[in-house]
Order: C-alpha cells, then sequence, then structure tokens
C-alpha cells in the first residue's frame, strides 16, 4: 500500500487540499505573489483563493474577492504551519517504518 492510497495524486497534492480553508502564499512563475484563502484546490494544483492580496513588483498591491490561480503557473506554494501536525504525516511515517 502507498502513503497516498490507490489515488494517482502525491503528498504535495493532498497537503494542499489539507490546507483548504487556510490562508496560503502563491508564489507564480511570473513573480507574483498571491496570498488569501484558500476556497478549493484541484489536483492539477489549480486553486480558488478568497479575499486575495496580488503583489507584482514593483506596483503596489492590489485586492481582490476571489483569484483563480492555474496549477501550470505555480512555482510554489506557502501552506499554513498548522498543517505539520497533518494526519497524512503519520502515514509517511507509518511506511516508512513498516516498508508500505
Amino acid at each position: 500500500m502507498s502513503v497516498v492510497g490507490k489515488g494517482k495524486i502525491g503528498i504535495p497534492i493532498i497537503l494542499l487540499k489539507d490546507g483548504e480553508g487556510g490562508i496560503v502564499t502563491v508564489e507564480t512563475k511570473h513573480g507574483q505573489t498571491i496570498r488569501g484563502f484558500l476556497f478549493e484546490a484541484e489536483d492539477s494544483m489549480n486553486m480558488v483563493l478568497k479575499k486575495v492580496t496580488l503583489t507584482t513588483p514593483p506596483h503596489a498591491p492590489t485586492y481582490h474577492d476571489s483569484m483563480y490561480v492555474r496549477g501550470a503557473s505555480v512555482l510554489y506554494v506557502v501552506v499554513p504551519t498548522l498543517l505539520q501536525h497533518a494526519p497524512m504525516f503519520k502515514r509517511v511515517k507509518h511506511w516508512r517504518e513498516k516498508g508500505g
């Protein structure tokens, strides 16, 4: 049995889905920084964020009610630190100790 079950999604996607309902920061390949409430995340890393602050250097931040971010443009995502205690990590630890 794999760490993530029989599904085809990996640990980063599970972590992103566990982050739904929290405040995340997304850095895009275009140099934009997007911070907001993660409303929905898809398997392709497409995200819907609410109450968004968009920063595109060298411009001042702009505020939006909601924003859709394409997963293909995501460089990285900073998730809430609360997720370090997510149940998924217990499965990873068990998998490493027991060998799968």
